[in-house]
């Protein structure tokens, strides 16, 4: 099997991701699903996922905006932002709400999930691979995000590029 220069480069850059992760496994509890204890029991969390259930993204995000405003590190209120902003189409919004999701919890799964679709909404189809890289590093028996990122990639691949992405 011959291999190009860009199956090559993606090759290295997935044994450069997955060799670290190897030799330093990330510690018991180090990943969230984005559901610990007292942040879902929060009525405005509760509030924003009902909104988002019902595809009412405007006010899901007033909802997370509550919350951050009272609590300015929490992950799954940036994550859930996120998915909003992205379910409305304002793409780089969305980007920031992951990524600062990601400062705070790096290993958030939802966040990690979610970006991996954004970046497939927006072509970027490599970093979508990065993400699902970290979510097999999380789960590797698997576990619900990876399975859905996973899916998204393939379906993406499949088509060539030419998924509908519904908002």
């Amino acid at each position: 099997m011959t291999m190009t220069r860009t199956s090559a480069r993606i090759a290295i850059l997935v044994l450069s991701l997955i060799l670290p992760a190897l030799a330093h496994p990330a510690p018991a509890g180090a990943f969230s699903s984005g559901s610990n204890g007292s942040a879902s029991d929060n009525p405005d969390i509760i509030k924003g996922n009902a909104a988002v259930m019902e595809r009412r993204f405007e006010d899901a995000l007033a909802s997370f905006k509550r919350v951050l405003d009272s609590d300015p590190e929490n992950a799954n209120a940036w994550s859930q932002s996120g998915f909003s902003y992205r379910k409305l189409g304002q793409f780089e919004k969305s980007l920031q709400a992951y990524q600062h999701a990601l400062e705070i919890e790096p290993f958030h799964l939802s966040a990690n999930e979610y970006l991996g679709e954004l970046y497939l909404q927006t072509d970027q189809v490599e970093k979508a691979e990065e993400m699902a890289l970290i979510l097999n590093r999380a789960c590797p028996r698997g576990c619900e995000e990876l399975t859905a990122l996973r899916t998204a990639i393939e379906t993406y691949r499949k088509s060539g590029g030419k998924i509908k992405w519904t908002k």
